[in-house]
């Protein structure tokens, strides 16, 4: 990254390769190195493209949390900036009940998006950048405002298929695998052919069987049919190749 200006400029180009990584690696699956503090963490990539990542490890409940303060910028037009309590969160995330470890996570989850840093290269370009640029407590407002990094994760409120994304589908899937697959899988318009070696990289599984987790992508595949998100005919077959299409 020579300049500010290299730094815009190949935004464009390392978007359209790498928001499919973005919106599924940085947010581990495994709950080994969730709240670990990193400084050059290397995540897996299918394409050739190098990415690292430093700062605490974000988890599948930070997914959550990064996939409702969307919904709310979006809803109160607020775009990067987000102007919010507790209660908006929990509401959105469906909890009925919540009580100080809830918070408390919610708290952590929040701190741990502006203190991580992801850092893609290839042999044309590079850049870094963090999730968020600031999140404070304004007393006057009893409200938190979090200020997101306009090209964070998923374009924020820029992409209108990845704004739409349906909380309400992952709320209903079981945590963990069934989460991380159904959110890997909406970044497509289409399922691309994957099998489950690419699959257990990607999400950082610590699972050491392959066999085991083939089971837990048919159970996650099972889970995604039922609640209407890929149609019925999908496969895994002996050699671990999936073969699925979206409704």
């Amino acid at each position: 990254m020579d300049n500010k200006n290299n730094f815009d400029k190949n935004w464009h180009h390392i978007d359209l390769t790498t928001n499919l990584f973005l919106r599924s690696s940085l947010f581990g699956l495994s709950q080994k190195g969730v709240r670990k503090e990193y400084k050059n963490y290397r995540i897996f990539c299918n394409t050739g493209l190098e990415v690292e990542y430093r700062g605490l490890r974000l988890s599948q409940y930070d997914r959550d949390i990064s996939i409702a303060l969307k919904k709310i910028a979006i809803e109160k037009g607020q775009g990067a900036e987000v102007w919010f309590d507790e209660r908006d969160i929990f509401k959105k995330l469906r909890y009925k009940n919540y009580g100080a470890n809830d918070k408390d996570f919610l708290y952590e989850s929040l701190k741990g998006m502006f203190t991580s840093v992801y850092c893609f290269s290839d042999k044309h370009s590079s850049f870094e950048g963090m999730n968020a640029k600031s999140f404070k407590w304004d007393s006057k407002k009893n409200l938190f405002k979090l200020v997101i990094n306009n090209k964070w994760i998923d374009y924020f409120t820029d992409n209108p298929e990845t704004s739409l994304y349906n909380l309400k589908q992952r709320l209903s899937l079981p945590r963990g695998f069934p989460r991380w697959l159904h959110g890997y899988w909406s970044s497509y318009v289409s399922i691309p052919p994957t099998d489950v070696h690419e699959l257990r990289k990607l999400c950082g599984s610590s699972e050491k069987l392959i066999g085991n987790f083939k089971k837990k992508v048919i159970y996650a595949m099972d889970n995604l049919e039922k609640i209407g998100f890929i149609k019925p005919d999908w496969i895994v077959n002996l050699h671990g190749y999936i073969t699925a299409e979206k409704l």
